[in-house]
């Protein structure tokens, strides 16, 4: 007597990321896909930190916000269901940057010992604001100033002997934002 082996339907799961280069703060959707029109659940696994997402005819999504900076590793996971057998994801890479920053100064001319300051603003990409932020900056010696609520510090130029001087200024970014740099006289 020969025996007869049923197997289960196979399946296949894959991930897609709506938008695989995002910036800090940033919300992604990580789409998963069934080939087989099943209502049930798979498992998201985002380095190493996994995600119960259901799924309904063989579709589902899930949302990432507060990805700091770095790489990211998408895949998913199908455990199986009654005749569908299990599967596995492609890998996903997600990569989430620094926001853009820009410097912004004036040149300026100033009188001896007058009572001037060398304004500088930081901002990033969008024109917000960035505060809080160290700015270094170098003339006769580097001072590191601390970003106002409006991503302002000021520099005194009072007690620099008559001369021209090249003011080189530097954010050296942080968890959030990238660096950028700027000369001015």
């Amino acid at each position: 007597v020969g025996q007869l082996e049923v197997k289960k339907i196979p399946t296949r799961l894959a991930v897609s990321i709506d938008n695989p280069s995002i910036f800090v703060g940033d919300s992604v959707v990580v789409g998963v896909v069934l080939n087989q029109t099943i209502n049930n659940v798979v498992i998201v696994n985002v380095n190493d930190k996994n995600y119960l997402i259901g799924i309904v005819n063989g579709k589902g999504n899930l949302t990432l916000s507060g990805l700091t900076f770095g790489t990211y590793t998408v895949n998913a996971t199908f455990a199986g269901e009654g005749k569908y057998a299990k599967s596995g994801s492609n890998n996903v890479s997600l990569e989430v940057n620094k926001i853009k920053t820009q410097l912004i100064a004036d040149s300026i001319t100033v009188t001896y010992n007058g009572n001037s300051n060398l304004v500088i603003t930081l901002k990033d990409t969008n024109g917000n604001a960035v505060r809080n932020a160290n700015v270094i900056v170098n003339i006769n010696g580097a001072k590191t100033l601390t970003t106002d609520s409006n991503g302002q510090v000021k520099l005194s130029t009072n007690g620099l002997a008559p001369n021209v001087y090249t003011a080189k200024i530097t954010f050296d970014g942080n968890a959030v934002y990238d660096i950028s740099s700027k000369e001015v006289k």
